[in-house]
């Protein structure tokens, strides 16, 4: 439910980017059956996960290191420092917030680079 929604807000508001902090590739591979219209950024620090989400259509895989903390402000900050987002740039994030249980995304927020 989470991946439709996070493609239908990404289609209404234009969103540049749907990204998408991942153990297992398994929310950007369901957001990725949809086809969406812009390019799914999959956040993981496990290289087998970066090198199987190549083969998805539309995923970019972007090997970071996960620590806790304000990881949509990291994600943000990455892409300002790589030049792929700009000021006023919508960016989707669908996430795990509130289960434990990996797998099971269950947050979506929709923000704008500042």
């Amino acid at each position: 439910v989470i991946a439709l929604n996070a493609v239908r807000a990404a289609e209404k508001m234009n969103a540049r980017y749907l990204m998408v902090p991942t153990k297992s590739g398994g929310t950007a591979r369901r957001i990725s059956r949809l086809k969406p219209h812009g390019w799914i950024l999959a956040w993981t620090d496990k290289e087998h996960i970066c090198r199987f989400l190549n083969l998805s259509y539309g995923i970019y895989p972007m090997p970071t290191p996960m620590r806790s903390g304000n990881l949509p402000g990291i994600m943000l900050n990455n892409l300002k420092k790589l030049g792929l987002a700009q000021k006023k740039d919508i960016v989707i994030i669908a996430e795990r917030r509130l289960s434990r249980q990996p797998g099971e995304t269950d947050s979506m927020a929709i923000l704008t680079v500042e």
